[in-house]
């Protein structure tokens, strides 16, 4: 080793400095262009790949030294390499193939990059021709597919992105729309790898811009590349992956700009997956109806699936359980109609999840016989379809459904299964859920300590995805672990943090309705209020809605700064501009004379006509504007009005003359079943009507309150307020001059 090597390792200065004094050492000699070409890869490189490298003829600037070297020449340049411990020692088990550390990888592959631009380019193009050819046409194994992926990253160094993309990664790796490396290999994360060389520095969202001639990518190129990685960005780094969430946010435009429908509802699915994990749920909701109102207008069963999957779920944490099962087994009947082939990729199978939340809402709706039956079929049909996102998805489901039940057995073997399969699949979201049950099971066993630290390992690990819509149920979880275990203080400490949550939430609602004070001591009624039977006046309501609404009253304001600024300009019609200031002129004895000077517009010919007219027309606009505010509102407060009432009498209906009636029927129709004179099927007949008749109470009485509510906001506020304004007179408050 030269005397500058030994001074830079003695003085332990950082490796690059090191790097940069082996440089200085080899000089432009064969060895530095051994070490760039290693640079090149970030594997140990094959000497089939550095015989594509150093074939005739050279690239210019790296291997004209190479080039011609005969094979003895060749193992010197290597075995200087080696004794200076910048190469690896030769593996006896894998012949041919040259090695060396990370960091002179790292170094001067860099180097080649920045400084040898052109011909960092022709390697990689070489590379790219010799990894597509190695590789079988259609690789059926991991192993044998891995040339290719290697082909696609060394296709984008070299700038063929269109190239890399629709000759090998769409053709070869993916073939076509089956995603064949994805889901047969499920080489998800080596996908991931190899869509990253699209971006700007790896970048998500950020596509590369330019490449060699015409191998830049079109919008339809980059739109497919969007949807890809954001899909398995999805699958790989958790369900709450921002990166999928910019991906998904970045691809929306380019659907709308190329009329792309299909991939316009991934890239909705996508942004709603997101929000339902880390966003309110009102985000998520609105999100999910677009999805539904996409697919209606597509009419296309599959989507129609994935819809109603997004509503049951979003529905479910609403606490709305009846319409989640109601949209959970819309889904399902609409897949097993038939004609819900997959028209776009997901990332789990819709109709899977379609059961795993018609199980889960029957039961939180009190039917515990049939809650298993869909949560069953769920495991099985995500086997069926080889599905194994879906599959993790069901086990951890599941094994909820058996926490719900106390089933501890259950939830462990449940749990556990996810864990595995989720960590074979290297999927992110699972194992933290599978981890905070199982734990959960192994603390209800008798192990508080093992299931305390599996639990605590579950929520680090759901907090570092991203993901927070379950919080509060995984601490309840560690509360009851600890009370398990003795641990008292530590299990209030749980719940006062799961308290927390809750309190948080809850002031986020109070910011929504707008309250304070005594307002935002509110509780919620265990059932639905009956519709009142002493209801309000409906008169007056118009009156109290121009005198409440501050939008009304702001326009009021505005229509009177218009009045005061025209009669300004009227007043001050006759002034004119003044102005004043300091002169001096040269007299004609050569003396200077300075004194004020003051300007006068006379009012002959310009009497401030333009200035009126513009401020009448302002006045005019105000007034026309306020007008219709209040026109707009009393017309809205009109017709809530006429809808409420319409609410109530359908209501009060139900609840004093159908209501009534069906029972009276259910009543005798037990009597005449005692007594033989009817079977079981008009029994069945009366009771299934009398259900009927009570669900359609409940859903009267709901649209009576939320019609009442939306009066309420039209009014713009309480409806027993009486109003403290006067009504504001519709009389055109503009006079005009003759």
């Amino acid at each position: 080793m030269s005397e500058h090597l030994a001074h830079d390792v003695g003085q332990g200065v950082h490796a690059q400095k090191v790097m940069e004094s082996y440089q200085t050492w080899f000089g432009e000699s064969p060895e530095l262009s051994v070490l760039r070409l290693l640079g090149l890869f970030d594997r140990p490189a094959d000497e089939k790949a550095l015989g594509a490298l150093l074939k005739p003829p050279a690239i210019q600037g790296l291997t004209e030294s190479l080039t011609h070297l005969s094979q003895t020449e060749w193992r010197t340049v290597l075995g200087k390499l080696r004794r200076a411990r910048l190469l690896a020692r030769e593996d006896t088990h894998n012949p041919g193939f040259i090695d060396t550390h990370p960091l002179v990888r790292e170094y001067f592959g860099e180097q080649l990059r920045s400084e040898l631009a052109d011909a960092w380019k022709k390697c990689n193009k070489r590379l790219y021709d010799h990894y597509r050819s190695v590789a079988p046409q259609l690789p059926d194994t991991f192993r044998d597919m891995e040339p290719l992926f290697l082909a696609v990253i060394c296709g984008c160094n070299a700038g063929l992105y269109r190239e890399a993309l629709h000759e090998v990664y769409i053709p070869r790796i993916q073939r076509g729309n089956d995603s064949f490396a994805a889901k047969v290999l499920g080489a998800r994360g080596a996908v991931l790898s190899v869509l990253a060389h699209f971006f700007e520095h790896g970048r998500w969202g950020s596509m590369v811009q330019k490449g060699v001639e015409e191998q830049s990518l079109t919008p339809e190129d980059q739109l497919f590349i969007l949807t890809q990685a954001a899909l398995y960005l999805t699958a790989t780094r958790g369900l709450a992956a921002p990166e999928a969430r910019i991906c998904y946010e970045r691809a929306e435009p380019l659907c709308h700009s190329l009329d792309r429908p299909l991939l316009l509802y991934s890239a909705l699915i996508g942004q709603w997956r997101y929000s339902s994990l880390t966003a309110k749920v009102t985000t998520t909701l609105q999100l999910a109806k677009r999805v539904y109102a996409l697919s209606r207008e597509r009419n296309d069963a599959a989507l129609m699936v994935g819809a109603y999957r997004a509503l049951a779920i979003t529905h479910y944490f609403f606490g709305d359980f009846e319409t989640t099962r109601r949209y959970a087994k819309r889904g399902v009947q609409t897949w097993r109609s038939g004609g819900a082939e997959p028209s776009v990729e997901e990332v789990y199978a819709p109709v899977v999840l379609c059961l795993c939340f018609e199980s889960l809402s029957a039961w939180h709706l009190g039917k515990s016989a049939p809650c298993h039956a869909p949560m069953t079929k769920a495991i099985s049909l995500a086997k069926e379809l080889r599905d194994t996102h879906a599959l993790a998805h069901a086990l951890c489901f599941s094994a909820l459904l058996s926490y719900f039940e106390r089933n501890v057995s259950e939830v462990e073997g449940l749990a556990s299964e996810a864990i595995e399969l989720s960590t074979r699949h290297d999927f992110a979201h699972w194992p933290a859920l599978g981890a905070v049950l199982r734990g959960w099971a192994r603390s209800a066993s008798g192990d508080t300590a093992q299931g305390i630290a599996w639990i605590e390992d579950g929520i680090r690990h759901y907090q570092m995805i991203g993901s927070i819509l379950m919080m509060p149920c995984w601490l309840v979880l560690k509360a009851e672990a600890l009370y398990l275990a003795e641990r008292t203080s530590e299990a209030l400490e749980a719940i006062t943090e799961a308290e927390a949550d809750v309190r948080e939430l809850r002031e986020k609602l109070n910011r929504l309705l707008g309250l304070w004070g005594e307002d935002t001591n509110w509780k919620l009624s265990p059932g639905l209020r009956d519709v009142p039977k002493d209801e309000f006046s409906v008169r007056g309501l118009e009156t109290l809605a121009v005198t409440q609404r501050y939008d009304l009253a702001a326009a009021k304001a505005k229509l009177e700064s218009a009045i005061r600024a025209a009669g300004l300009e009227k007043a001050f019609r006759w002034v004119g501009a003044l102005d004043f200031g300091v002169d001096s002129e040269r007299d004609t004895d050569s003396q200077t004379i300075t004194g004020p000077t003051l300007r006068l517009q006379l009012p002959i010919f310009n009497q401030g006509q333009a200035r009126i007219a513009r401020s009448q027309a302002v006045l005019r606009r105000a007034y026309d504007k306020f007008e219709q505010e209040a026109v707009d509102i009393r017309s809205e407060v009109r017709e809530l009005r006429d809808r409420l009432i319409s609410k109530r009498d359908v209501a009060q209906f139900y609840q004093n003359q159908l209501l009534s009636t069906r029972t009276q029927i259910r009543d005798q129709t037990q009597l005449q079943y005692s007594a033989m004179i009817v079977g079981p099927l008009e029994l069945f007949t009366a009771r299934r009507q009398e259900i009927a008749a009570e669900r359609g109470y409940i859903e009267a009485k709901r649209d009576y309150w939320v019609t009442r509510a939306e009066l309420e906001r039209t009014v713009g506020g309480s409806l027993f307020r009486k109003p403290v304004l006067q009504e504001v007179s519709s009389k055109n408050p503009i006079t005009k001059d003759k």
